[in-house]
């Protein structure tokens, strides 16, 4: 068991010891749970993230399951249910509480009613540095990120809003106000 206090050594822990499961704060510095549980999942780690948060939203919810979370639950969560949680993760379930389960609902009906693409912060906040003309190894030196996962979140838009390059992506996100 190690326990970490910043997403960059939380995702360092990870690659070395490679365990079975591991709890992360949605909001650590320097990485979330989201992008942590993303470049896990590209490095071919066997570890299923259980995200904690302090607050449980839609936006939180779906962004950590689509980074591919196997369990999202807030802190206030009685002690004997995040250990069915974290017992059920081991038998490869994805555990939702019901209160993240009813975020998760309302966040995909508002996706579904919505006319424009629905980018992630992260997805927002690299396409902005895109188009500020940053490298993506740059991109992820400024955000402590892996350059596979600046590419992740890049493809992740770039697929969104059905372009196919950076500088459509930009154009793009800037003509939906989805960037400045």
């Amino acid at each position: 068991m190690a326990e970490t206090s910043d997403g960059v050594t939380t995702l360092a822990r990870l690659r070395q010891h490679r365990p079975d499961i591991a709890v992360v704060d949605r909001d650590l510095p320097g990485l979330d749970a989201a992008s942590i549980a993303t470049t896990a999942r590209l490095d071919g780690l066997p570890t299923r993230v259980v995200v904690l948060a302090d607050v449980v939203d839609g936006p939180g919810v779906h962004a950590a399951l689509r980074a591919g979370a196997a369990a999202y639950m807030g802190k206030d969560t009685a002690a004997a249910d995040v250990t069915d949680a974290l017992r059920a993760v081991g038998a490869g379930e994805v555990v939702l509480t019901s209160h993240a389960m009813t975020c998760l609902g309302r966040e995909i009906r508002l996706r579904h009613r919505s006319d424009r693409p629905w980018l992630t912060d992260r997805e927002r906040q690299i396409l902005g540095l895109v188009a500020e003309d940053s490298t993506t190894a740059e991109i992820a030196g400024g955000l402590h990120l892996s350059v596979a996962t600046v590419k992740s979140h890049v493809r992740g838009a770039y697929q969104k809003l059905g372009v196919s390059d950076r500088a459509s992506a930009v154009a793009a996100a800037m003509r939906l106000g989805l960037i400045e």
